[in-house]
């Protein structure tokens, strides 16, 4: 954006965003119908609600309302944008608003209040510095990303303060209220009470998974703080009755959910025993650079009390790194002592999903160091800094 300021009008290039955004979700979702009719013969595709009566027995309405039983169930209901009770909370917009398929938000605001510091706002606020909006972050913990590495944690602040993001740490929002075209938003700032104001307040402050008026209380499967409780095969506390997906409470993304489900339909099938290893579901955070990680953090290995070392690696010398100008990038590897099994990574780089993807198959599938020390990588990629980074384990 900022190479075309002079000719090209900022409200107009939103408008083309939106637009773009819109039309790559048709194309998402008619591939996801294109799915359906492929399997057709196998699938009854029925548009409506759905609510238990039994361990067994669903009732349907919508184009068509009867009643259906089965051997084997799958829930898979997601999760909805989690919003706090408290005063004005309805005068707040949701990631919805602005990521949902025509989404609400014609026309940019001048400001934006982000209450929340995990990956939602933060992409948010990647994605709309540029356009020159004023934005805040309010974060009731005592850092962004609070469940993820503290290096994440600190290269996301350093990122938000880069693009004149502010961050208001410890802060617990008491009030919403509206004069005229801008919202109120009253905190608590440690014992300081502050007033802050914007155009718009965004509610960043999580997902939750979605039970409630699906009939769960006339089955006997078993919640645990409003999620589906499953074991590793995806089953609930009822045989026949699988839980996949943000309604299970745990890494509440796409890509976890597909993996949980098919672990679900191959147990369904019998002809092998799957087993769902949560540890090695990625986190990429889409900002730019991007932050990601995947498997256990130092944190995780020390309460764990396994024995273990780090492999840090800059990307200052990476020749993809500066071909893309990014050279403050890095990466570290946790690293089993006791056999040399990678056990974790993080990184902050410009292909950054593109690595933890890698390290994602590498946990995934049990590989050591030495292993991927081994590795020949295509030049000229990040990927080169992987085996040089583990050489030491040849």
């Amino acid at each position: 954006i900022s190479a075309y300021n002079g000719s090209i009008k900022l409200p107009d290039m939103w408008s083309d965003v939106q637009s773009f955004k819109d039309s790559v979700q048709k194309i998402r979702y008619d591939n996801h119908y294109r799915e359906i009719r492929d399997h057709q013969a196998n699938v009854d595709f029925v548009k409506g609600t759905t609510s238990f009566l039994s361990d067994s027995t669903l009732e349907v309405s919508g184009e068509q309302s009867f009643t259906a039983s089965s051997g084997n169930i799958v829930i898979g209901t997601g999760a909805d944008p989690f919003i706090p009770d408290l005063p004005g909370s309805s005068l707040a917009l949701t990631s919805d608003n602005i990521f949902a398929y025509k989404s609400s938000i014609g026309q940019l605001p001048g400001s934006i209040i982000l209450i929340g510091g995990g990956y939602i706002s933060i992409e948010i606020a990647d994605m709309l510095a540029p356009f020159g909006i004023e934005l805040t972050i309010i974060q009731s913990h005592d850092r962004l990303l609070p469940g993820m590495d503290k290096a994440i944690s600190d290269e996301a602040l350093r990122l938000m303060s880069g693009k004149h993001v502010s961050v208001i740490f410890n802060g617990k929002v008491k009030e919403i209220s509206k004069s005229g075209k801008m919202k109120i938003v009253k905190l608590m700032d440690g014992d300081e009470e502050k007033i802050l104001s914007a155009e718009e307040v965004v509610m960043a402050t999580g997902r939750r998974p979605h039970i409630k008026g699906i009939g769960l209380e006339k089955t006997t499967v078993k919640t645990l703080n409003n999620s589906i409780v499953v074991d590793s095969h995806m089953r609930t506390s009822r045989q026949n009755i699988f839980a996949t997906g943000d309604v299970i409470g745990r890494s509440m993304l796409f890509h976890a959910a597909v993996k949980e489900s098919v672990i679900a339909a191959r147990n369904i099938e019998g002809k092998q025993n799957y087993v769902m290893n949560f540890s090695a579901i990625p986190f990429t955070l889409f900002s730019y650079p991007e932050l990601g990680s995947v498997g256990y953090t130092e944190a995780d290995v020390i309460n764990m009390g396994i024995d273990y070392e780090v492999v840090s690696q800059s990307l200052e010398g990476d020749a993809q790194s500066q071909i893309f100008r990014q050279r403050d990038g890095w990466f570290k590897i946790v690293i089993e002592k006791d056999g040399g099994r990678i056990l974790g990574f993080q990184t902050f780089a410009h292909d950054g999903a593109d690595l933890v993807a890698y390290f994602t198959a590498a946990i995934e599938n049990g590989m050591t160091a030495k292993a991927l020390a081994m590795s020949c990588e295509p030049h000229p990629t990040t990927f080169e800094a992987i085996p040089s980074s583990l050489r030491k384990y040849l």
